[in-house]
Protein backbone atom coordinates (compact mmCIF):
# COMPACT_ATOMS: atom_id res chain seq x y z
CA UNK A 1 0.00 0.00 0.00
CA UNK A 2 3.08 2.35 0.96
CA UNK A 3 4.19 1.49 -2.68
CA UNK A 4 0.84 2.52 -4.62
CA UNK A 5 0.89 5.82 -2.52
CA UNK A 6 -1.33 4.98 0.52
CA UNK A 7 -1.66 6.03 4.14
CA UNK A 8 -0.06 3.63 6.45
CA UNK A 9 0.98 5.55 9.39
CA UNK A 10 -0.98 4.49 12.50
CA UNK A 11 -1.10 7.62 14.67
CA UNK A 12 -0.28 7.42 18.87
CA UNK A 13 -1.01 10.86 20.72
CA UNK A 14 0.24 10.90 24.34
CA UNK A 15 -0.89 14.30 26.81
CA UNK A 16 1.96 13.77 29.14
CA UNK A 17 0.66 15.20 33.22
CA UNK A 18 0.44 18.85 33.11
CA UNK A 19 0.40 19.37 29.14
CA UNK A 20 -2.79 20.33 27.00
CA UNK A 21 -1.81 18.82 23.56
CA UNK A 22 -0.93 15.42 22.47
CA UNK A 23 2.65 14.80 21.46
CA UNK A 24 2.24 13.02 18.48
CA UNK A 25 4.01 9.72 17.23
CA UNK A 26 3.99 7.82 13.37
CA UNK A 27 4.25 4.01 13.28
CA UNK A 28 3.78 2.31 10.34
CA UNK A 29 1.04 -0.32 10.35
CA UNK A 30 3.04 -3.02 8.41
CA UNK A 31 5.10 -3.02 11.57
CA UNK A 32 2.70 -2.31 14.43
CA UNK A 33 -0.97 -2.47 15.00
CA UNK A 34 -2.92 -0.15 17.35
CA UNK A 35 -2.10 -2.69 20.44
CA UNK A 36 1.14 -3.55 19.76
CA UNK A 37 2.29 0.19 18.75
CA UNK A 38 1.12 1.54 22.27
CA UNK A 39 2.75 -1.35 24.01
CA UNK A 40 5.96 -0.56 22.20
CA UNK A 41 5.88 3.38 22.63
CA UNK A 42 4.89 3.01 26.65
CA UNK A 43 7.42 0.54 27.00
CA UNK A 44 9.90 2.48 25.12
CA UNK A 45 9.36 5.23 27.96
CA UNK A 46 10.45 2.81 30.72
CA UNK A 47 6.41 2.25 31.12
CA UNK A 48 5.93 -0.90 33.33
CA UNK A 49 2.91 -2.93 30.51
CA UNK A 50 2.76 -6.35 31.78
CA UNK A 51 -0.40 -7.44 29.58
CA UNK A 52 -2.38 -5.94 26.77
CA UNK A 53 -5.63 -6.48 25.87
CA UNK A 54 -6.59 -9.67 24.45
CA UNK A 55 -9.23 -11.81 23.08
CA UNK A 56 -11.00 -13.98 25.02
CA UNK A 57 -12.58 -17.85 25.16
CA UNK A 58 -12.16 -17.64 21.26
CA UNK A 59 -9.13 -19.66 19.91
CA UNK A 60 -8.19 -19.65 16.04
CA UNK A 61 -9.21 -23.14 15.11
CA UNK A 62 -9.65 -25.35 11.74
CA UNK A 63 -13.81 -25.46 12.27
CA UNK A 64 -13.94 -21.78 13.60
CA UNK A 65 -11.36 -20.39 10.11
CA UNK A 66 -13.88 -22.42 7.65
CA UNK A 67 -17.25 -21.25 9.50
CA UNK A 68 -15.84 -18.16 8.93
CA UNK A 69 -14.68 -18.14 5.63
CA UNK A 70 -18.23 -18.58 4.82
CA UNK A 71 -18.68 -15.26 6.72
CA UNK A 72 -16.24 -13.18 5.29
CA UNK A 73 -15.67 -14.43 1.16
CA UNK A 74 -19.47 -12.63 0.29
CA UNK A 75 -17.56 -9.44 1.28
CA UNK A 76 -14.61 -10.29 -0.30
CA UNK A 77 -15.53 -8.30 -3.53
CA UNK A 78 -14.97 -4.46 -4.99
CA UNK A 79 -17.49 -2.57 -3.05
CA UNK A 80 -18.21 1.76 -3.95
CA UNK A 81 -19.07 3.65 -1.74
CA UNK A 82 -21.06 6.44 -2.56
CA UNK A 83 -19.81 10.15 -1.21
CA UNK A 84 -21.59 13.79 -1.56
CA UNK A 85 -18.46 15.12 -2.73
CA UNK A 86 -15.35 13.08 -3.47
CA UNK A 87 -11.81 13.62 -5.46
CA UNK A 88 -10.38 10.55 -6.44
CA UNK A 89 -7.74 12.82 -8.37
CA UNK A 90 -6.92 14.55 -5.58
CA UNK A 91 -3.40 15.14 -4.42
CA UNK A 92 -1.60 13.65 -1.21
CA UNK A 93 -0.38 16.39 0.48
CA UNK A 94 2.66 15.94 3.77
CA UNK A 95 1.04 17.12 6.64
CA UNK A 96 2.08 17.25 10.46
CA UNK A 97 -0.16 14.99 12.53
CA UNK A 98 -1.41 18.22 14.07
CA UNK A 99 -3.42 19.22 10.78
CA UNK A 100 -4.70 16.06 9.37
CA UNK A 101 -6.32 14.93 12.68
CA UNK A 102 -9.31 15.93 14.93
CA UNK A 103 -9.22 14.83 18.76
CA UNK A 104 -11.26 14.99 22.12
CA UNK A 105 -10.42 13.92 25.67
CA UNK A 106 -13.64 13.43 27.26
CA UNK A 107 -13.75 13.96 31.02
CA UNK A 108 -14.25 11.06 33.38
CA UNK A 109 -17.32 12.25 33.97
CA UNK A 110 -18.64 12.12 30.24
CA UNK A 111 -16.76 8.68 30.19
CA UNK A 112 -19.06 7.71 32.73
CA UNK A 113 -22.03 9.38 31.33
CA UNK A 114 -21.26 7.65 27.69
CA UNK A 115 -20.98 4.60 29.29
CA UNK A 116 -24.56 4.96 31.15
CA UNK A 117 -26.22 5.74 27.82
CA UNK A 118 -24.67 2.65 26.13
CA UNK A 119 -25.99 0.04 28.52
CA UNK A 120 -29.21 1.87 28.86
CA UNK A 121 -29.39 1.21 25.44
CA UNK A 122 -28.35 -3.08 26.34
CA UNK A 123 -25.14 -2.63 23.81
CA UNK A 124 -21.09 -2.12 24.33
CA UNK A 125 -19.62 1.00 23.79
CA UNK A 126 -18.04 0.07 20.76
CA UNK A 127 -21.22 -0.08 19.44
CA UNK A 128 -22.92 3.21 20.61
CA UNK A 129 -19.84 5.04 19.62
CA UNK A 130 -19.88 3.58 16.15
CA UNK A 131 -23.47 4.17 16.05
CA UNK A 132 -23.39 7.73 16.48
CA UNK A 133 -20.23 8.20 14.69
CA UNK A 134 -21.71 6.39 11.98
CA UNK A 135 -25.06 8.73 11.53
CA UNK A 136 -22.70 11.66 12.11
CA UNK A 137 -20.24 10.51 8.91
CA UNK A 138 -23.81 9.93 6.85
CA UNK A 139 -25.39 12.69 7.19
CA UNK A 140 -22.20 14.94 6.22
CA UNK A 141 -20.71 13.20 3.72
CA UNK A 142 -23.25 10.97 1.63
CA UNK A 143 -26.49 11.13 -0.41
CA UNK A 144 -29.42 9.94 2.40
CA UNK A 145 -30.04 6.39 0.89
CA UNK A 146 -26.42 5.40 0.47
CA UNK A 147 -25.45 2.40 2.67
CA UNK A 148 -22.10 2.29 4.83
CA UNK A 149 -19.08 -0.26 5.33
CA UNK A 150 -16.68 -0.07 8.37
CA UNK A 151 -14.10 -1.69 9.08
CA UNK A 152 -14.11 -2.85 12.62
CA UNK A 153 -10.41 -3.63 13.53
CA UNK A 154 -10.48 -7.08 15.72
CA UNK A 155 -7.23 -7.66 18.10
CA UNK A 156 -6.81 -11.61 18.00
CA UNK A 157 -3.67 -11.67 21.04
CA UNK A 158 -5.15 -14.59 23.04
CA UNK A 159 -7.01 -16.57 19.90
CA UNK A 160 -3.84 -17.26 17.57
CA UNK A 161 0.21 -18.43 18.95
CA UNK A 162 2.57 -16.25 17.13
CA UNK A 163 5.41 -14.22 18.54
CA UNK A 164 4.28 -10.79 20.95
CA UNK A 165 5.93 -8.49 18.70
CA UNK A 166 3.61 -9.37 15.48
CA UNK A 167 0.78 -7.50 14.12
CA UNK A 168 -2.34 -9.57 15.85
CA UNK A 169 -5.27 -7.71 13.81
CA UNK A 170 -8.45 -8.88 12.14
CA UNK A 171 -11.40 -7.22 11.23
CA UNK A 172 -15.51 -7.10 10.79
CA UNK A 173 -17.18 -5.80 7.68
CA UNK A 174 -20.13 -4.13 9.71
CA UNK A 175 -22.66 -3.50 6.86
CA UNK A 176 -25.10 -0.37 7.92
CA UNK A 177 -28.48 0.66 6.34
CA UNK A 178 -29.40 3.93 6.06
CA UNK A 179 -32.28 3.38 8.47
CA UNK A 180 -30.41 0.96 10.79
CA UNK A 181 -31.28 1.32 14.76
CA UNK A 182 -28.41 1.25 17.61
CA UNK A 183 -29.31 -2.16 19.01
CA UNK A 184 -29.31 -3.72 15.16
CA UNK A 185 -26.05 -2.48 14.46
CA UNK A 186 -24.92 -4.18 18.42
CA UNK A 187 -26.63 -7.20 16.83
CA UNK A 188 -25.18 -6.99 13.62
CA UNK A 189 -21.10 -6.70 15.16
CA UNK A 190 -21.86 -9.53 17.71
CA UNK A 191 -23.82 -12.05 15.21
CA UNK A 192 -20.27 -11.51 12.74
CA UNK A 193 -18.22 -11.99 15.41
CA UNK A 194 -20.21 -15.48 16.72
CA UNK A 195 -20.28 -16.50 13.39
CA UNK A 196 -16.08 -15.87 13.22
CA UNK A 197 -16.03 -13.50 10.54
CA UNK A 198 -12.89 -12.11 11.77
CA UNK A 199 -10.88 -15.70 11.44
CA UNK A 200 -12.14 -15.44 8.24
CA UNK A 201 -10.87 -12.40 7.61
CA UNK A 202 -7.34 -13.60 9.57
CA UNK A 203 -7.32 -16.49 6.90
CA UNK A 204 -7.34 -14.02 4.27
CA UNK A 205 -4.61 -11.81 5.43
CA UNK A 206 -2.44 -14.34 5.70
CA UNK A 207 -3.74 -15.78 2.39
CA UNK A 208 -2.62 -12.56 1.11
CA UNK A 209 0.55 -11.99 2.65
CA UNK A 210 1.56 -15.20 0.94
CA UNK A 211 0.95 -13.34 -2.77
CA UNK A 212 4.10 -11.60 -3.16
CA UNK A 213 4.78 -7.57 -2.84
CA UNK A 214 4.60 -7.48 -7.03
CA UNK A 215 1.16 -9.43 -7.10
CA UNK A 216 0.13 -7.64 -4.30
CA UNK A 217 0.46 -4.28 -5.56
CA UNK A 218 -1.16 -5.43 -8.70
CA UNK A 219 -3.94 -6.32 -6.68
CA UNK A 220 -4.81 -2.90 -4.91
CA UNK A 221 -4.06 -1.19 -8.25
CA UNK A 222 -7.11 -3.42 -9.60
CA UNK A 223 -8.85 -2.45 -7.13
CA UNK A 224 -8.63 1.22 -6.67
CA UNK A 225 -8.98 1.74 -10.61
CA UNK A 226 -12.65 -0.28 -10.31
CA UNK A 227 -13.06 2.43 -7.43
CA UNK A 228 -13.10 0.54 -4.23
CA UNK A 229 -13.82 2.14 -1.33
CA UNK A 230 -15.14 1.15 1.90
CA UNK A 231 -16.71 4.12 4.62
CA UNK A 232 -13.90 3.83 6.59
CA UNK A 233 -12.44 2.34 9.98
CA UNK A 234 -13.19 2.28 13.32
CA UNK A 235 -11.14 1.12 15.67
CA UNK A 236 -11.24 0.41 19.97
CA UNK A 237 -8.30 -0.12 21.40
CA UNK A 238 -9.30 -0.87 24.92
CA UNK A 239 -8.76 0.50 28.15
CA UNK A 240 -4.84 0.86 29.17
CA UNK A 241 -4.35 2.30 32.86
CA UNK A 242 -0.71 1.84 33.02
CA UNK A 243 0.52 3.93 35.96
CA UNK A 244 2.78 7.27 35.25
CA UNK A 245 1.77 6.96 31.27
CA UNK A 246 -0.70 10.26 30.92
CA UNK A 247 -3.35 10.42 28.82
CA UNK A 248 -2.99 8.74 25.24
CA UNK A 249 -5.17 8.32 21.84
CA UNK A 250 -5.08 6.38 18.61
CA UNK A 251 -6.42 6.91 14.99
CA UNK A 252 -6.07 4.22 11.84
CA UNK A 253 -4.49 4.95 9.24
CA UNK A 254 -6.20 6.23 5.62
CA UNK A 255 -5.99 4.81 2.89
CA UNK A 256 -8.12 5.36 -0.03
CA UNK A 257 -10.14 1.94 0.49
CA UNK A 258 -10.97 3.26 4.09
CA UNK A 259 -11.09 6.95 3.65
CA UNK A 260 -12.28 7.59 7.22
CA UNK A 261 -10.36 6.38 10.48
CA UNK A 262 -12.12 6.64 13.52
CA UNK A 263 -10.79 5.66 16.94
CA UNK A 264 -11.44 5.12 21.02
CA UNK A 265 -9.44 4.58 23.99
CA UNK A 266 -9.60 4.86 27.66
CA UNK A 267 -6.65 5.55 29.81
CA UNK A 268 -7.25 6.56 33.59
CA UNK A 269 -10.80 6.75 33.14
CA UNK A 270 -11.20 9.17 30.53
CA UNK A 271 -11.92 8.26 26.86
CA UNK A 272 -10.04 9.81 23.51
CA UNK A 273 -11.58 9.94 20.89
CA UNK A 274 -9.59 10.81 16.82
CA UNK A 275 -10.70 11.45 13.75
CA UNK A 276 -9.03 11.87 10.08
CA UNK A 277 -10.31 11.93 6.81
CA UNK A 278 -8.57 10.87 2.99
CA UNK A 279 -7.55 13.78 1.17
CA UNK A 280 -9.80 13.10 -1.98
CA UNK A 281 -12.55 13.57 0.94
CA UNK A 282 -11.49 17.48 1.45
CA UNK A 283 -9.62 16.76 4.32
CA UNK A 284 -9.81 20.14 5.68
CA UNK A 285 -10.09 21.02 9.54
CA UNK A 286 -13.40 23.15 9.30
CA UNK A 287 -15.33 19.60 7.69
CA UNK A 288 -13.67 17.15 10.29
CA UNK A 289 -14.16 19.44 13.11
CA UNK A 290 -17.63 19.25 12.93
CA UNK A 291 -17.77 15.49 11.75
CA UNK A 292 -15.71 15.59 15.41
CA UNK A 293 -17.96 17.49 17.21
CA UNK A 294 -21.28 16.24 16.01
CA UNK A 295 -20.06 13.01 17.04
CA UNK A 296 -19.41 14.39 20.34
CA UNK A 297 -22.48 15.61 20.38
CA UNK A 298 -24.73 12.71 20.02
CA UNK A 299 -22.90 10.86 22.22
CA UNK A 300 -23.25 13.09 25.04
CA UNK A 301 -27.10 13.64 25.06
CA UNK A 302 -27.20 15.32 28.31
CA UNK A 303 -24.69 18.01 27.97
CA UNK A 304 -24.37 20.92 24.99
CA UNK A 305 -21.11 21.32 23.20
CA UNK A 306 -19.99 23.98 21.73
CA UNK A 307 -17.52 24.27 19.20
CA UNK A 308 -14.70 26.07 21.41
CA UNK A 309 -14.62 23.23 23.39
CA UNK A 310 -13.01 20.99 20.62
Amino acid sequence: MEDCGEDVSGIFGQIKEGATQPEWTELPHYDYDGVGGLAYLMRAQGLKVDQVPTLKDDKYTFFRKLRGMMAYLPTAGVRKQEWLRIDPNAKRISLPVHERISWYLFTKEETEEIKFAARAAGVTVNSYLLYHLDAVVSAQLMPPSANRRWSVPVNVRGGVERSAELIHTSFLAVDVDHDFSIKQLHEKIVGLMKRGYHWGAWFGIQGGSMMGQEKMRKYLVDRKQQGESWTGTFSNVGVWDIPGSGHWMVCPNVPSMYPIGAACMTTHGRMGITIQLHHMLGNDAQTRQSILNSWIRSSLKSKSFSMQEA
